[in-house]
């Protein structure tokens, strides 16, 4: 199971917010109690779960793309296309196929 932030801050003696502050803004804590934190983050085997942040950010990095033919080499040049740039932007691109149906394509739209 997951270690959650709030296990951490139990375990270094802290807030919630602190341990908030050590992962998003560590210039605003102190050094000690950065140290503090960290120590209590590899103890516990902490790792950020950064789809947890982006829902609660209310926004993500991650778009989707829904082309008509997967197999169809235009489609995948521009699928390629969208990923590099995407990528250089700090983007994650997710890709699907319609294979020409209008309500796999409605349903994917509908996910996003």
């Amino acid at each position: 199971m997951a270690v959650s932030v709030k296990e951490v801050a139990a375990e270094a003696g802290v807030s919630v917010g602190t341990v908030s502050n050590v992962l998003n803004r560590p210039e605003v804590v102190s050094e000690r109690t950065v140290a503090k934190v960290t120590a209590a983050i590899e103890r516990l085997g902490f790792v950020r779960n950064d789809a947890a942040r982006q829902l609660r950010a209310g926004h993500s990095r991650n778009f989707g793309l829904v082309v008509l033919d997967g197999r169809n080499p235009f489609f995948m040049d521009v699928t390629q296309g969208a990923q590099h740039r995407a990528l250089e932007n700090g983007y994650t691109v997710l890709m699907g196929s319609s294979d020409n149906s209008l309500t796999t394509e409605q349903r994917a739209a509908g996910s996003l």
